[in-house]
């Protein structure tokens, strides 16, 4: 049996504005190479937050994360989706 490994895949989003940026939670789906749903993370003072999930070795491949929400909702003036391939 071949062991199981992990790798970190990441994506990170930044949010900008002349507004608070602290606190904004951004949520979205992996699609591809990660399937999985409803993931989420909270900008810190500059706007930022990183989105990962463990990949599986043998899940080689593009993945992609799609934002399918920001709260408080905020209006999409930029890129939200984000693709990143995975080493076999």
């Amino acid at each position: 049996m071949t062991p199981c490994t992990e790798q970190v895949t990441e994506v990170t989003f930044t949010v900008t504005g002349d507004d608070d940026v602290e606190g904004i939670t951004v949520t979205g789906d992996w699609s591809g190479a990660i399937d999985q749903k409803g993931v989420s993370c909270t900008t810190d003072a500059s706007g930022s937050c990183t989105i990962e999930d463990r990949a599986r070795q043998n899940d080689a491949g593009s993945a992609t994360f799609t934002v399918t929400g920001t709260s408080p909702e905020i209006p999409a003036k930029s890129e939200t989706d984000e693709s990143v391939s995975i080493p076999g």
